[in-house]
């Protein structure tokens, strides 16, 4: 059994997967729509978009985490600024034509 939750701008936020709603994997987007990442990079229900793995969720922690980088760190701001989802990228030539110039990842 699957579960989608959409962005109200009609993106994908997310998707709960298992008949016990075992697993959440959360999407985030660049402003301009592109794919910044999925769950977090740091793999911790403090940091995860979706809060999988915290003491009041029902869902196990992530199991994995990608991040996209295309201008360095001004491509993607959180909503909670409590929250940092991504890795940051520091020694990162920004690239302002669309493509990915980093990619971080956590398993």
């Amino acid at each position: 059994m699957l579960i989608y939750q959409y962005y109200k701008h009609g993106l994908l936020a997310r998707i709960v997967i298992g008949l016990q709603q075992v697993q959440g994997i959360d999407y985030a987007y660049t402003i301009e729509g592109g794919m910044k990442g999925i769950n977090s990079t740091a793999l911790t229900p403090k940091f995860d978009m979706g809060e999988d793995g915290a003491a009041e969720s029902q869902l196990a922690r992530d199991v994995f985490g990608l991040g996209l980088h295309y201008y360095g760190n001004k491509d993607y701001s959180p909503i909670s600024s409590s929250v940092t989802p991504f890795a940051a990228s520091t020694s990162l030539k920004p690239i302002f034509n669309g493509n990915i110039s980093a990619i971080s990842q956590n398993v």
